[in-house]
């Protein structure tokens, strides 16, 4: 007895065992690169750090491609407002500025109080700053410090504010 259905091979679902389908895997690198930069300013603006920063996170999560294009831009624009985010980058900072660049530096004077030393530790490790904003510093600073920053970076920094915030 013959069918009068015609035989259509659906395709197979990977088995558990199979490694998992990965849709991105498939596009060119520099798809997914423009997909990474469209999803945060590349400058810092207080209204929409906290959530570009938490965008950045959650791609750094998803893949270790994703990872690696976000993981720059992560780091690219920081803020730090406390002792402890002061204290947790400058940690990390010798390791990780060897392969990241850290352009724009927001840096409250509150977490830094009468620990100016800090400041000027992490703005000479930086060779590729562009923008400095220092906000409700409290003690004097020394501009001169700025003079020890690496040649690359010293020459490049365009915009180095004060202010109160």
């Amino acid at each position: 007895m013959t069918s009068l259905c015609p035989r259509v091979d659906y395709p197979t679902l990977p088995s558990p065992s199979s490694s998992p389908f990965r849709p991105f895997s498939q596009l060119p690198i520099e798809v997914i690169r423009n997909i990474v930069d469209s999803t945060a300013p590349s400058h810092y603006h207080p209204d929409t750090y906290p959530e570009r920063q938490s965008t950045l996170r959650s791609l750094c999560l998803t893949s270790r491609l994703f990872c690696q294009l976000a993981k720059p831009l992560l780091y690219a624009v920081v803020r730090l407002s406390t002792r402890d985010q002061i204290n947790a980058f400058r940690d990390t900072e010798q390791a990780r500025a060897k392969e990241i660049e850290t352009r724009e530096f927001f840096l409250d004077g509150q977490a830094f109080g009468e620990q100016l030393g800090d400041l000027y530790v992490l703005l000479a490790t930086n060779s590729s700053l562009r923008k400095i904003e220092l906000c409700d510093f409290e003690t004097e600073i020394d501009l001169s410090q700025f003079a020890r920053l690496k040649s690359e970076s010293a020459s490049s920094i365009s915009y180095i504010a004060l202010f109160s915030c």
